[in-house]
């Protein structure tokens, strides 16, 4: 019971984590448009969405 609740646990941990990280790198995308065209730095941009 204790290994099924483990388990259970890391799938939920790792689900949301993963689903965390997309929002975040669509928020993060969003914003390099953004940044991107008040001035020309998208390096940050580019080094943040290869993470």
């Amino acid at each position: 019971m204790y290994f099924v609740g483990s388990v259970i646990v890391i799938a939920f941990f790792t689900f949301s984590y993963t689903f965390f990280f997309k929002i975040k790198k669509y928020i993060y995308s969003k914003k390099c448009s953004w940044y991107n065209t008040k001035n020309n730095t998208n390096f940050t941009c580019k080094y943040i969405l290869k993470m």
